[in-house]
C-alpha cells in the first residue's frame, strides 16, 4: 500500500521548524501529536473503511 499524506507543515526558516520538533518532543507535544495527528488519522481511516 502506498504511502498516504494526511498532515504537512511547513516553516518560514530552519529556527522555526527546529523549535516545533523540540515541542513534538515535549510531553505536550506528545499529546498534541496523539489528539491532533494520530487519533484524527486513525479514525480517517476507520470512516474511509465504513
Amino acid at each position: 500500500m502506498p504511502w498516504k499524506l494526511v498532515w504537512y507543515c511547513a516553516f518560514e526558516n530552519k529556527g522555526k521548524a527546529e523549535d516545533f520538533e523540540l515541542y513534538l518532543k515535549s510531553g505536550s507535544g506528545k499529546a498534541f501529536v496523539y489528539k491532533r495527528l494520530v487519533d484524527v488519522a486513525l479514525t480517517k481511516d476507520d470512516n474511509d473503511r465504513g
